[in-house]
């Protein structure tokens, strides 16, 4: 685990240099007069305010990896003048939270701890390129996450009401992301079930996709698993995909958690780990003025929902959180010795997603983040799901010629 750990800081490190000309990286333990400039993972120093307190100013910790700093823990203190380099204009600010890489400029004077005097932010991902224009390539995609069924029983009504909808629309893409038989449901855990989980699955999903396919033989349909997938052998993120005897059509494609995959050269990433709520929960935003900041082609969102959907491209993660927050492990069972399988990107050559899918209990949104259409279509127990379009004729990006709305069952 530690060696994944620092291989992630190390990595950074070598992107930070290339973009920033960095000649050399600092230890930040030792008292320098000199600005030097430090890369490392931040964690929560739980001793300054407690294990159930968020990360704040006075707890934020800096963790060198070995090659850089012997793997030491340093305190971090803000100057009142620190500043952000290299963010997007008008963002204001550089959120931190356990597990997060930074890149820092300052000094150690000795007082035991390092003095931030400049935030580096991390370089961006590659633009998505611009798929060529093309009439044919259009399609409409939905897009629903489980439970798709209530917390207390086994009917899936929501589910049954979703089918309805989507035999009327046809749509050329169905995006199913688990749970599907959720481990949480109340009639699950207490084991009063009439079918086993596998006999469940095929009744509720199988047998009544494949019946939608008769009906709309040009659909494709992609699941994604959840950790609460009772249905899953895999129960750690990442996560491999359903076993094979789940799709019994060619069409009914099984896909991991994360996963990565293009649709008529419009890229997507989703995962059905509720990163957005973990990392609210974990977030300390610090507000600091802008130096040299990327200016976009059009006014950046810079509300909550969108930069915590930003801290997910910063990090170039899925999952950029450790440890995991105590009371919602749970829900991820993070396996960070498999962390390469969590990368939002295989490598500094892949783009940044066109569509990024990212199911949360925060309230539900479609918006566009830095050239990405970013979507989170909520539970369909609760009623909502996302529907998708891509125009393909038209310049620019894909998501210059794409909608998606939130939509409900009811």
């Amino acid at each position: 685990m530690e060696l994944a750990l620092d291989d992630r800081i190390d990595e950074f490190a070598e992107l930070v240099q290339k973009y920033y000309r960095v000649d050399e990286f600092a230890d930040p333990k030792p008292a320098t007069e000199e600005t030097t400039t430090v890369v490392g993972r931040i964690v929560h120093d739980a001793d300054v305010s407690g294990s159930e307190a968020k990360l704040n100013e006075s707890s934020v910790v800096l963790e060198s990896s070995r090659m850089m700093g012997s793997g030491v823990r340093v305190p971090l203190r803000f100057a009142p003048e620190t500043k952000l380099r290299g963010g997007i204009k008008g963002v204001g600010g550089m959120s931190f939270f356990p597990g997060a890489i930074v890149a820092l400029r300052g000094r150690n004077g000795g007082g035991g701890f390092f003095l931030v005097e400049e935030i580096l932010t991390l370089p961006p991902l590659k633009m998505p390129p611009s798929p060529p224009s093309d009439v044919n390539a259009a399609f409409s995609m939905c897009i629903a996450c489980g439970p798709f069924s209530l917390d207390s029983d086994l009917e899936y009504k929501p589910w049954t009401s979703l089918l309805d909808k989507v035999k009327e629309s046809k749509p050329a893409v169905i995006l199913l992301i688990g749970p599907f038989v959720d481990a949480t449901n109340t009639r699950v855990k207490d084991g009063d079930m009439d079918v086993t989980p596998k006999e469940l699955f095929e009744r509720q999903f199988t047998e009544r996709l494949e019946a939608l396919l008769l009906q709309s033989p040009g659909t494709t349909v992609l699941l994604v698993p959840s950790i609460n997938d009772v249905i899953s052998d895999h129960v750690v993120f990442p996560q491999c995909e359903l076993d094979p005897e789940f799709s019994r059509d060619p069409r009914i494609r099984l896909l991991p958690n994360p996963c990565r995959f293009s649709i008529n050269r419009v890229s997507f990433a989703v995962t059905s780990v509720d990163t957005l709520f973990h990392l609210r929960k974990e977030e300390f935003l610090r507000r600091t003025p802008e130096v040299d900041p990327l200016i976009p082609a059009s006014e950046p969102a810079t509300d909550g929902m969108s930069n915590l959907a930003r801290n997910i491209f910063q990090q170039r993660s899925f999952y950029p959180i450790f440890p995991a927050p105590l009371d919602v492990a749970h829900e991820v069972n993070l396996d960070v010795t498999r962390s390469e399988g969590t990368k939002l990107v295989a490598n500094d050559d892949e783009c940044v997603p066109d569509v990024l899918v990212l199911p949360s209990r925060l309230k539900h949104f479609s918006k566009v983040v830095d050239n990405t259409t970013v979507v989170n279509p909520s539970f369909l127990s609760r009623g909502n799901y996302a529907m998708l379009s891509y125009a393909g004729q038209g310049s620019g990006l894909a998501k210059d010629r794409m909608t998606a709305d939130i939509s409900r069952i009811s």
